[in-house]
């Protein structure tokens, strides 16, 4: 769909001018998806069908916790982790030491997880609902030409349960793990 959005993107603005047009495609006010239909798609997904590691042991795949913010995941973080870097801190110092790498390396992870958060915070708790507006008009464009057959790029085609469950969670489980 992006590719053929895209073909028909060049063709329409094959003149050149001073309009700059963008066009989204794929999710959209039209065929909304939502972060907790994707989670739920991969609970339901990974009931029906097990997932097996190399070394043929079941891995356990559970309910994702979605944080909707930067102070949420602050609190997370402060709720679940500091405490553990608390208490292995003071652990170093009744052991003499012994795990002086532990904890340096810890600390430098939660900073770390933290910073990307603050670097992708944008697309992390990003809240909007993106307008396709601009892409409608270049489908009803390409429908006036006869060409919407060949140029589809109609979001609200896309089924994203069978999409997630068909192609993609499989995808990611073949290619990546």
């Amino acid at each position: 769909m992006v590719v053929n959005s895209v073909i028909a993107a060049m063709v329409a603005h094959r003149t050149p001018s001073s309009l700059t047009a963008v066009y989204h495609i794929s999710s959209s006010r039209r065929n909304q998806l939502k972060i907790d239909d994707i989670i739920q798609i991969g609970v339901d997904y990974f009931k029906k069908n097990p997932w097996i590691d190399e070394r043929g042991k079941l891995v356990r795949a559970k309910k994702v916790h979605v944080l909707d913010s930067m102070a949420s995941l602050r609190r997370y973080i402060a709720i679940h982790y500091m405490p553990l870097l608390t208490i292995l801190k003071w652990a170093n110092l009744i052991l003499c030491q012994h795990l002086q790498d532990l904890h340096p390396d810890l600390e430098r992870r939660i900073n770390h997880a933290i910073r990307l958060a603050e670097l992708y915070r944008s697309y992390l708790f990003f809240k909007g609902v993106l307008n396709d507006t601009n892409a409608e008009m270049l489908r009803m464009a390409t429908r006036e030409s006869n060409v919407d057959d060949t140029f589809n790029f109609d979001p609200t085609t896309i089924q994203w349960e069978k999409y997630f469950k068909e192609i993609h969670i499989p995808g990611v489980v073949k290619y990546l793990f």
